[in-house]
C-alpha cells in the first residue's frame, strides 16, 4: 500500500576493530500504528559467530521511527592480512516497505599481531642412526600459512652427521608443525656431537630473539683398543727402539696418549722426542722413538719402563721395559764383573767386584751422599727412594747402578 512507510539503514562509521561493536540504525519515513519487523542478514568474507554477531529483526513498535542492530566484531585471536567484510542487508519486512537504501557495507579489522614461534623438544638426545622430532608451534592461529626458516649449527655436520629440512610451513588453521632429524651412523668412534637449531626466516610471523633448541647425538659406537709394540725389548748404546702405536679400528677423533718414563735409567740415558703421542683421526698407527746414549761410562744395563694413559681408546695392556745394554761393559779385555745385593734394600747392600777400590752413592739430583772403601755398606739412614751407586776398580773404571732404598 502506498502508505505503508519506508525503510532505510545507515551507520556512522564503515570499520569496526575485532572486539568493538557498532550499531546499524534502522529508520522508517513515517511511524506506523502497527508494529514494524525488519528481518536483517549479512553477506560477505565475515563468518557469523566467527567473526561477527548480531540481531537478527528489529522490531518498531507503533508510534516509533527508528531501530536499531548490534553488530559485534567478534575477537577471535586469529591473524588475518586482510580486513573481513561484512555486508548488512534487509530480508524480510512486515508492515513496511524497503527503500533503496537497504544495505551498508562494514569492514571488521583485525587487530591480532603476526603470532610469536617457539621451538619445542621433548627429548634433547638422539642415539647415532635414529631420528629426532622437534616441533615449531606459533603462539595462536592464523588464516595465513606461517613460514619458517632453520638454521643449524653446531658440532655435528648437516649433510654429514644428520639430514633435515631447511624450512617449514604451519598450514592455516594449525598451531604447530613437525621436523625430523635422521641422523647417520658412521661406525665411527667419536664424541658426542650438537645440533644448535635456530630460526633464520619467517614469514607472516615473528620471533624472540635467541630463540632455538639444542639436540646432541649420542655416539654408540665402542672406542678403538690401543696396542704398543716395540721391535727389539733392549738396545745397545748409540742404538734406538721404534715403539709402534695401534689402533684397534679407525676412529673419528684424534686419539691423544700420555707416556710416563720411570726405571732404572736416568734422562741422561736416552732421548725421547715427547711425552706424548697423537694419532689423527682417521689414522691407525703412530711411531715414536727412543735412542739411548753413547757415553764413556761403565755401567750395568738399566731398565726403561713406559706407562701410557689415554681417555681416546681402550689399553689394558700395562707398561713396557725396554732394556738399555752397555757398551762398556761388552768388551772382553775391559769388562767389569760387579754384582750387589739385595735390591731392592732396607739396609745392608753388600757389593762384588774384582779389583774392588771404592763406592759412593748420591741422590738423583747428583748429590753425594755416602761414601766407602769397603765392599759392605748400610744405608738404613737414607730414606725410601732411589739412590745412584757407583763403583770403581783399582784401575780407575767406574760402573754406575740405580738402588732402590724400602
Amino acid at each position: 500500500p502506498a502508505d505503508l512507510p519506508e525503510i532505510s539503514i545507515a551507520t556512522d562509521t564503515t570499520k569496526v576493530l575485532e572486539g568493538d561493536s557498532i550499531k546499524v540504525y534502522v529508520a522508517m519515513t513515517q511511524s506506523s500504528t502497527d508494529t514494524v519487523k525488519i528481518d536483517v542478514v549479512g553477506s560477505g568474507s565475515a563468518v557469523l559467530d566467527k567473526d561477527y554477531s548480531m540481531d537478527a529483526r528489529v522490531i518498531i513498535l507503533p508510534g516509533d521511527t527508528t531501530g536499531f542492530v548490534m553488530v559485534k566484531a567478534l575477537d577471535n585471536d586469529i591473524y588475518t592480512l586482510t580486513d573481513k567484510s561484512l555486508a548488512i542487508n534487509i530480508s524480510n519486512i512486515l508492515n513496511a516497505t524497503a527503500s533503496s537504501t537497504n544495505a551498508v557495507a562494514l569492514s571488521i579489522m583485525n587487530n591480532d599481531a603476526a603470532p610469536n614461534v617457539t621451538l619445542e623438544v621433548a627429548n634433547g638426545s638422539v642415539n647415532e642412526g635414529d631420528s629426532i622430532q622437534f616441533k615449531a608451534k606459533i603462539s595462536w592461529l592464523s588464516e595465513v600459512a606461517t613460514q619458517i626458516v632453520f638454521g643449524y649449527a653446531g658440532t655435528a655436520l648437516k649433510g654429514t652427521d644428520y639430514d633435515v629440512l631447511d624450512s617449514m610451513a604451519i598450514s592455516p588453521g594449525d598451531t604447530m608443525g613437525m621436523i625430523t632429524i635422521h641422523t647417520n651412523k658412521n661406525n665411527l668412534y667419536e664424541l658426542d656431537k650438537n645440533i644448535l637449531v635456530t630460526i633464520s626466516g619467517l614469514t607472516h610471523a615473528t620471533s624472540e630473539t635467541g630463540v632455538g633448541i639444542e639436540l646432541t647425538i649420542v655416539n654408540i659406537d665402542e672406542a678403538p683398543t690401543l696396542s704398543v709394540t716395540s721391535d727389539q725389548s733392549s738396545i745397545d748404546e748409540g742404538d734406538s727402539v721404534i715403539l709402534s702405536f695401534n689402533l684397534s679400528t679407525v676412529s673419528g677423533i684424534s686419539t691423544s696418549i700420555d707416556l710416563s718414563l720411570s726405571g732404572t735409567a736416568e734422562s741422561a740415558d736416552y732421548t725421547a722426542p715427547s711425552t706424548s703421542i697423537t694419532i689423527l683421526a682417521g689414522d691407525l698407527t703412530k711411531t715414536w722413538t727412543i735412542v739411548s746414549i753413547d757415553d764413556e761410562d761403565y755401567e750395568t744395563e738399566e731398565s726403561l719402563v713406559i706407562s701410557f694413559d689415554t681417555e681416546d681408546a681402550v689399553y689394558n695392556e700395562g707398561d713396557l721395559t725396554i732394556t738399555l745394554l752397555s757398551e762398556d761393559l761388552l768388551g772382553v779385555s775391559e769388562q767389569m764383573q760387579i754384582s750387589f745385593y739385595p735390591n731392592p734394600t732396607t739396609g745392608m747392600l753388600s757389593l762384588e767386584m774384582i779389583n774392588f777400590k771404592g763406592l759412593i752413592i748420591y741422590d738423583l739430583s747428583g748429590k753425594k751422599l755416602m761414601q766407602s772403601n769397603k765392599s759392605i755398606i748400610d744405608i738404613s739412614q737414607l730414606k725410601k727412594g732411589t739412590y745412584i751407586l757407583e763403583a770403581s776398580d783399582k784401575s780407575g773404571r767406574h760402573v754406575k747402578s740405580k738402588i732402590l732404598k724400602n
